[in-house]
C-alpha cells in the first residue's frame, strides 16, 4: 500500500518552478521549460529527498501541507518506493521499520513514509534557501550543490590541433 507524496504547502509554487505545472491543466502557467531545473515531479522528489538526507536535514511536516504526488503514481513507481524504504532503514538504523507483523504493519508504513517526507521536505528547504541566495535561483542551486560536493563540475577542455586547409592552418576544436 503505498501513500501520497506531501510536502510543506509553502514550497508548493517553488516545486513548480523546478518542474513544471502540477497535474491541474488551469496551471499551465506554470510550465517553463526555461525555468525548469527537472522534467518531473518525481525526479525532484527523489532528488530533494536524498539531498536532505546526503545533508542531514530533516523538517517535519507543518499542519498546512500538499499532495504532490498521488498514491496511485507512487504504488507504479518501483524507485521512488526503494528510496522510501532505503532512507527510512538508514536513517532508523535498522530493519525493524519492515516488521510486518499485524500489529504494527501500519504503524512501520507511516513511520517509513514520515522519515522519507522529513528528509523530503529538509532537501527542498536547503534547495529554497539556495534558490534564493542569488538573482538566478538555480545558479544558487547548482553553486552550493558544488560548494558542498554533491555534485562535481565537469571541466571540459577544448583540444586544439593544428591542421593544413588551402588557406593555410586551421583549427580542429574536440571536445
Amino acid at each position: 500500500m503505498a501513500k501520497s507524496i506531501i510536502i510543506n504547502k509553502d514550497y508548493e509554487t517553488f516545486v513548480r518552478q523546478l518542474s513544471g505545472t502540477a497535474d491541474r491543466k488551469d496551471n499551465a502557467a506554470f510550465d517553463n521549460e526555461q525555468t525548469r531545473i527537472f522534467s518531473n515531479r518525481y525526479n525532484l522528489v527523489r532528488f530533494a529527498a536524498a539531498l536532505g538526507y546526503r545533508q542531514k536535514v530533516k523538517e517535519p511536516l507543518p499542519k498546512e501541507t500538499i499532495e504532490i504526488v498521488d498514491n496511485r503514481i507512487v504504488e507504479g513507481q518501483k524507485l521512488l518506493k526503494e528510496d522510501i524504504n532505503i532512507i527510512a532503514v538508514a536513517d532508523f538504523g535498522n530493519e525493524s521499520v519492515f516488521d510486518c507483523d499485524e500489529d504494527n504493519e501500519k504503524d512501520n508504513l507511516d513511520k517509513r513514509y514520515e522519515i522519507y517526507l522529513e528528509y523530503l521536505n529538509g532537501g527542498l528547504g536547503l534547495m529554497y534557501k539556495w534558490y534564493n541566495k542569488e538573482i538566478n535561483g538555480h545558479h544558487g542551486i547548482i553553486n552550493n550543490l558544488l560548494k558542498n560536493d554533491i555534485i562535481k563540475k565537469e571541466e571540459k577542455r577544448l583540444k586544439v590541433e593544428k591542421g593544413k586547409s588551402k588557406k593555410g592552418k586551421r583549427l580542429n576544436i574536440q571536445r
